[in-house]
C-alpha cells in the first residue's frame, strides 16, 4: 500500500493552494492531506503551537490508524512540520511494536530546524528586517505578503496569479519568531529519512539559499526541479511530485 502524503504549508499558505499536487498524488495512488497552521487565524500563535496542531489533529491520528506517513514540507512549514515528527518514527513505532509511523521527510524550499532557533534566525533576519515583499503591522502582529505576484507568481498567467494571491492569507509574525525545541535531522531515529527538493525558479528563497538549508539539515539526498518557483503547487506541480517520490523511493 502507497504511503500517505502529509503536506505541510508554509506561510500565508492554506491547503487549498495544494490542489494541483494533491490531484497529482490521488491519480498516483496516494492519500493526500493537509491542514492550515494556527498561525494563519491567531496572532498569537507559536511555531510550536502549529506543530502540536499539526501532530495532534493529523499526524498522530493517521498514524494510530497504522498509516506510513511521508511529510511534504514547504517553506516555513519545515520548521513547525520537522517538531511535529518527535517520536513518530517508522522506527520507533516498530521498535515498540506498532504498524505506522513517518517513512520520509521531504523539504520542498524549505527552512531546515536547527534546535532553539526560529525561522526568522534561520532567514538570517528579525522582525526590524524583514524582507521588502511583505509588510508587517506591529500593532495586530499580522505579516502581509505583498510581493507575492513579483516574488512566487511571476512565470504564471495573470488569470492564475490572481487566484493563487486570493488564497493567501496574514501570517502570525509570532509564529516565525519563536524557537523549535527538536529537530529530526539530527535524531538517528530519522537518520537516512531525508530528501530535499530544490525549486530552480525561487525568487523566495533561491538556489543557492536552499542548498544552504540542505546542508545546515545534512541533507545530500536532493532533486532540482528547474522551473518550479517557491510556489512549485503552480508552476511546477507534475515535475516537484516526480522529484518527491523519487527521494522518497531512493
Amino acid at each position: 500500500m502507497s504511503p500517505t502524503i502529509l503536506a505541510v504549508p508554509g506561510a500565508w499558505h492554506i491547503v487549498e493552494s495544494f490542489e494541483p499536487i494533491k490531484k497529482i498524488f490521488t491519480e498516483k495512488g496516494y492519500q493526500f492531506v493537509s491542514q492550515n497552521a494556527p498561525g494563519l487565524h491567531d496572532a498569537n500563535a507559536t511555531c510550536q503551537d502549529d506543530a502540536e496542531s499539526l501532530r495532534t489533529k493529523l499526524l498522530h491520528p493517521l498514524i494510530e490508524d497504522s498509516k506510513d506517513i511521508v511529510v511534504l514540507m514547504h517553506s516555513y512549514g519545515g520548521m513547525y512540520g520537522s517538531q511535529a515528527v518527535r517520536g513518530l518514527s517508522k522506527k520507533e513505532r516498530e521498535q515498540a511494536g506498532k504498524k505506522g509511523g513517518v517513512i520520509a521527510l521531504i523539504y520542498v524550499s524549505a527552512v531546515t530546524p536547527v534546535e532553539g532557533k526560529t525561522t526568522l534566525d534561520m532567514m538570517g533576519t528579525d522582525a526590524k528586517n524583514l524582507p521588502p515583499w511583505v509588510e508587517y503591522n506591529e500593532t495586530t502582529g499580522w505579516v502581509k505578503f505583498t510581493g507575492a505576484k513579483e516574488t512566487m507568481y511571476h512565470d504564471i498567467s495573470d488569470t492564475e496569479a490572481e487566484y493563487y494571491i486570493s488564497l493567501l492569507k496574514d501570517q502570525a509574525l509570532n509564529s516565525m519568531n519563536t524557537p523549535i525545541s527538536y529537530s529530526p535531522l539530527t535524531d538517528e531515529n530519522y537518520k537516512g529519512k531525508a530528501g530535499y527538493v530544490i525549486c530552480g525558479a525561487d525568487r523566495v528563497v533561491p538556489p543557492a539559499g536552499q542548498e544552504m538549508y540542505a546542508a545546515v539539515g545534512g541533507i545530500d539526498r536532493k532533486v532540482t526541479v528547474e522551473k518550479a518557483s517557491h510556489a512549485f503547487f503552480a508552476t511546477a506541480a507534475e515535475e516537484t511530485v516526480d522529484a518527491v517520490l523519487q527521494l522518497v523511493e531512493s
